[in-house]
């Protein structure tokens, strides 16, 4: 309530997050060069929304331009104390920059649902490490979205193909 979040990306899932953080009275902002939502408040810059979220929620497809999205280049400009969210993809974040935030306490927490290294050996992940050494991280195994409505609406969705 009466917190701050800044969504990277908002596209179908982005929108969505959007939605639910009106529920909970926050304000939201936005930085999406693609997208233009007049009920939320634009930020053209990311670094303007870095520095004035207290949560920072990522929703971005993977790509040239995504990859580090969020590294050692911008981090700093965070709000301190902040914390992250990613569930788009694990190379949108630089994790070793993620982790040396964390142990600085530029970040407060960080939830992901997703690893960099994720298809190999999380063990080799620096947020795992991390993690296992006792920074406040919420893992999850990439199954944000793996509840049975969804999995039964992807179903049905595929049905309707055939």
């Amino acid at each position: 309530k009466e917190k701050t979040i800044g969504i990277i990306g908002l596209g179908r899932t982005g929108s969505r997050v959007a939605g639910y953080a009106e529920a909970f009275d926050m304000r939201i902002q936005y930085f999406d060069p693609y997208v233009n939502d007049p009920r939320y408040h634009k930020c053209d810059q990311l670094n303007e929304l870095l520095q004035s979220s207290d949560i920072i929620s990522l929703h971005v497809h993977l790509n040239e331009e995504t990859h580090h999205l969020l590294g050692g280049h911008n981090i700093s400009m965070m709000k301190k104390g902040c914390l992250l969210i990613n569930t788009s993809r694990g190379n949108v974040v630089d994790e070793n920059a993620v982790v040396e935030a964390l142990s600085s306490k530029k970040i407060k927490g960080v939830a992901t649902d997703v690893l960099e290294g994720e298809l190999d050996d999380i063990t080799l992940s620096p947020l795992w490490q991390a993690h296992q050494s006792g920074e406040n991280i919420i893992i999850t195994p990439h199954i944000g979205g793996a509840t049975c409505d969804a999995m039964w609406a992807c179903e049905e969705f595929i049905v309707d193909l055939a």
